[in-house]
């Protein structure tokens, strides 16, 4: 629409939709996508400003809808052959027995139940080297994350800086580095708030893990992301890494002990972009009106 021009109310009403939806489900653990959740927002806010003719669909679908569907289904096939791949190495890997150690001890370091399995314990060097490719991978995956989704939010940032009356022009032309410095801090200070409910909902609700399977959702969550973000591609980390984790499932034919939060999890990426959207809408319409 060459009539629509983006404004304040825009930013906030969109940002607005997808903070309280995402703050909302972390409350209660639930691992939603901060990408499907901007997008919703987005979208509701166009139709709102614009009406429908102002949004693009084509282009919402092409660059946005797609990649969110199609990316968790790379993810569960990708994980799935690394799974396969690596089956010959777990077999090598000691297996929890009872009474070896607790659970918790043997999924840090599954060598503490190598004399239970009767298993000759590695040379320290080698079990070292496996535990770091465990943890380095979680490491990539972080940066996957961090350089997939931080720039996603820092954009607002600056486009709301762009928009504000009254600043400078050194403050609505900002250097990207400090945006996007301060948008790592606060997502990193979000984590530390209420990041341990979704934690432990990806990595004991969804599927069994342990040293070699966790590896491989890394591996695949860390590959695909990478692999999209240099294209510009906003694929989501949450939705990979899931499908990742279903990948795993699938594939070892391993629910969880406890709570299975599959279905919640599945439940939550379905309503994200509605509720989001209707928050976004709703917000833009009332800030109009005040």
């Amino acid at each position: 629409n060459p009539n629509f021009e983006l404004d304040l109310v825009f930013v906030a009403s969109s940002v607005l939709g997808a903070a309280s939806w995402v703050l909302l489900a972390t409350r209660f653990g639930l691992p939603v996508s901060t990408t499907h959740a901007l997008l919703g927002g987005l979208v509701g806010a166009v139709l709102v400003t614009a009406g429908p003719e102002g949004l693009l669909m084509e282009a919402v679908t092409n660059k946005a809808f797609l990649p969110l569907l199609i990316s968790p289904l790379i993810a569960i096939g990708l994980c799935a052959i690394l799974l396969l791949a690596t089956r010959l190495l777990a077999k090598r890997m000691p297996q929890w027995v009872p009474g070896c150690c607790s659970k918790e001890e043997w999924q840090q370091n599954p060598y503490n139940c190598a004399d239970a399995n009767g298993q000759q314990r590695p040379s320290p060097k080698a079990e070292k080297l496996w535990l770091g490719l465990h943890w380095f991978s979680s490491g990539v995956t972080s940066f996957a994350r961090a350089l997939n989704d931080v720039p996603k939010i820092a954009a607002f940032l600056i486009l709301a800086l762009t928009l504000a009356p009254g600043l400078s022009s050194e403050f609505k032309q900002p250097d990207p580095m400090w945006p996007i410095l301060a948008v790592a801090l606060t997502m990193a200070m979000g984590a530390l708030w209420g990041g341990f409910r979704v934690l432990n909902v990806m990595s004991q609700n969804v599927t069994q893990l342990n040293a070699s399977s966790g590896t491989a959702a890394n591996i695949g969550t860390s590959f695909l992301v990478l692999a999209a973000s240099p294209l510009g591609i906003p694929v989501s980390t949450t939705h990979v890494s899931t499908g990742a984790l279903m990948g795993v499932r699938w594939t070892n034919k391993a629910k969880p002990e406890g709570t299975d939060a599959l279905r919640l999890v599945l439940y939550g990426w379905l309503v994200t972009l509605p509720v989001t959207g209707v928050i976004a809408a709703t917000s833009s319409w009332l800030i109009n009106l005040i």
